[in-house]
Order: structure tokens, then sequence, then C-alpha cells
């Protein structure tokens, strides 16, 4: 600990020099942890978009059957010979309405009278690609003449939110206002266009808040949309889609080729674009990032260059020492000190210019920016372990920066430097 007080009295008899060398080292660390949170907040927020991307594969009927044996119906056999595939460790079913629907909604909306009506789209599902997002306890059974449980996505909650209600002076909704909330449905009757075959009535409650139900429409039960398709005399034994989980993202690729190789298509647009915005993350991140690092190079060889003046001016200096019983560790080790103090009080203070630079970045993007639906409170991802690596980079670009000059003072001849 004496050497590290010698140093920091040395650099406060140069202060405007050590200030300079820690903004430098500054300027580089604070850029490479902007940069960085940036992309793995990028990254998050595409995750966040595309949940199911990195390990589900979305297996659809191919688009032209030839019928016979090549004509590849996706129905309850064609689910036992994907669920056999060796990749997968999960597959559910998915079925849309195929019948018209509709809902007339007149009466008190969470505090707001409305009178409305609007075509209904439904897909029927297992439970199990909504279960996470089900409260506990709660039930995806096909009802006795009670109301259905359904699921409505996240996107087309923040899309109500943020551009339906304001319109129309209706109250924003969150998740757990909307639990509970009872709709009816009349199955058979469509609003738009001529309708024939009976029409059912039945009740709709909102059981839960999904990424992965429908869009624009309801996720229900696949019994229940079984039962409404077979009563509108439409089918109701071919699935629309099913999806299959892989054992990992390595397995994607021959899940994709042996769910060909079965005849049917892959409807990969999700994890395509999922792809396509990973990647382009991950390039502007390496970009900005190898940028930073070059800065925080340059910032290195600046402290070395200084640190050998240094070294050169107080020959003198680190000769008395030398003689005084200093070894040529401790003159190396003094250099070494001096350089960990600049790069650590340039970490500091290039870590908390990111932390103060991503709060403006984002306070301003969210006045420019319109909301969207999955938007996320943050943009960056400044985590603990990120801003510990940055504060080993400065510690590690500083001491780099003065191997050379700690060098020469340890080979410094307390004689010569003295006589000198």
């Amino acid at each position: 600990m004496k050497l590290a007080r010698l140093a920091l009295d040395e650099l406060r008899q140069d202060r405007t020099g050590a200030l300079l060398l820690s903004l430098a080292v500054a300027v580089g660390v604070g850029a490479l942890a902007f940069f960085v949170s940036l992309g793995l907040g990028a990254t998050r927020t595409v995750r966040q978009l595309f949940p199911d991307a990195a390990r589900t594969v979305e297996v659809i009927p191919p688009p032209f059957r030839l019928g016979g044996f090549l004509d590849a119906r996706l129905d309850d056999g064609a689910v036992e010979r994907l669920r056999e595939l060796p990749e997968v460790v999960d597959v559910e079913r998915e079925m849309l309405l195929r019948v018209p629907a509709s809902t007339t909604y007149r009466g008190n909306f969470f505090g707001a009278p409305v009178d409305l009506g609007f075509e209904v789209a439904a897909v029927g599902v297992d439970r199990g690609l909504v279960a996470s997002d089900l409260p506990a306890g709660a039930s995806w059974e096909a009802p006795g003449g009670g109301p259905v449980p359904a699921c409505i996505s996240d996107r087309l909650l923040a899309l109500y939110d943020t551009t339906f209600a304001p319109s129309r002076g209706l109250p924003t909704l969150t998740a757990s206002a909307l639990l509970g909330f009872t709709l009816p449905v009349t199955v058979g009757r469509s609003l738009v266009a001529a309708s024939s075959g009976p029409a059912l009535d039945a009740a709709v409650r909102i059981a839960c808040v999904s990424s992965r139900a429908l869009l624009a429409g309801l996720t229900v039960p696949l019994p229940v949309i079984r039962d409404w398709n077979r009563r509108g005399g439409r089918d109701s034994e071919t699935y629309s889609s099913v999806a299959l989980t892989a054992k990992s993202a390595d397995a994607l690729p021959k899940l994709v080729a042996d769910v060909q190789r079965l005849g049917f298509a892959v409807d990969s647009g999700e994890r395509r674009s999922a792809r396509l915005a990973g990647e382009a993350v991950a390039i502007f991140t390496l970009v900005l990032g190898l940028l930073a690092l070059a800065i925080t190079a340059l910032a290195a060889a600046a402290i070395g260059q200084s640190l050998t003046l240094s070294v050169r001016a107080r020959r003198r200096e680190l000769g008395l020492l030398r003689a005084l019983g200093a070894t040529p560790g401790d003159a190396a080790a003094l250099v070494l000190w001096e350089a960990a103090i600049v790069g650590a009080a340039g970490g500091c203070a290039g870590l908390a210019g990111a932390v103060a630079a991503a709060r403006l970045a984002d306070s301003i993007m969210a006045r420019l920016l319109p909301a969207f639906p999955g938007r996320p409170p943050s943009f960056f991802a400044l985590s603990p372990g990120l801003a510990l690596a940055v504060l080993g980079v400065a510690l590690a670009a500083a001491l780099a920066g003065a191997l050379a000059p700690a060098r020469l003072a340890a080979r410094l001849d307390p004689s010569r430097a003295l006589s000198g």
C-alpha cells in the first residue's frame, strides 16, 4: 500500500496529465459499455418479440396437395409421426376456427359505456402453448356450458392501449385488469357477410395475456374449436399448424429437414425475422464495440507514452528510491500502480458516463419513437456483470500501456541515474 500512496502522490503532482489520461480511458470504456449494453438490450427485445424462435418449428400443411399417399394431412396420425422425430421434445397443436364468428358488446367497459361489434378470429391450442402465462390453478378445459377460457396477445393489448383506446376515449388496460372479463360470441354468424347454418351462442372469459396467443383474435382450448368447427360443418380433424420444440437450437436444421422429408412445410417467417434481427444486432454491436476497443487501445498507448516520459523525467527520484533499498520490482510496481489508478478512475468515470448517456438516450427515444407492442422500458441492458467487465477492460488497458515504462523503470541503474 505504500507504493499505492506514493503513486497517488506522483499523480497529484501532474493532475492535468492524470486527468487527461483518465478521460481518454473513460471515453473508450464508456463507449464500450454504452454500445454493448445497447446491443444486449436490443437482443433482449428481439427475444421478447420472438420468444419461441430459437427452438421452435411451426409445421404447416404443404402448399400443394396431390392426393393419395402424397397428400400429407396434418391430422392426429401426422402429429404422432412428428412426435416420434428424435429432435422433438414437445408438440403443441393448433386449429383455426373455420366458421364465421362475431361479437356484439353493449354495456359498461371498465367504466366507459360502449356499443361495438366485430368479427372474431380464434385458434384452438393445447394447454402447453399458454401454460406459462395462465394463473396458478386456472383451468384450460372445454367448459360444460360455462364461459370458454381464452388468452389474448400481449401485443394486441399494447395496440389497444397505445392506438385504439386513446383515439376513442376508452380506458387503457393492464393484463391483470382483463383477467375474468367475459365477452359474448356468436359462432356461425358474421357481421359483414351472409351466414348459413346453425348459430351457437357462447361466452368467452379472458384467462391470460400471452406472447404466444393469436395476435388478432382469441386463443382458446383446442377441443372448443374442434367442436365449433364440427357444429359448423367444417373440417374438425386436421390442424392448421403444429409447433415442435427442438432439444436445442442446434437441432433445428435437422428437425426442419425431417419435417420436410415427411411431406410437410415449415413456416419460418417468425424464425427468419428473429434470425435477421439478431444478426443485425450482433453486427451493430460488434462494429461499435470494436470502435470502442480501438479508442481504449489509443488511451492505453497514450498512458504508455506519458508514463515513459514520466519515468525518464524522474530518473533521479527513481534512482534515489533504488539506492534506499527499493528493488527493480518495486520501481516497476510504482509505475504500474500509477497506471492502475488512472485506469480505475477512467473506468469508473466511463461507466458513470455510459449510464447517464443510456438514460438520456432512453428519454429521447421515449419522446421521438412511437409506442409499439413489446416496447421495453429501457433499450439498454447494463448489468453488474457488464459493469465489472468494463472496469476490467479499463484496468487491463491501463496496465498494458504501462508495461513498457514499468520495464524501463525496473532496468534503471541507480548509480548512473544519481550521477547523471
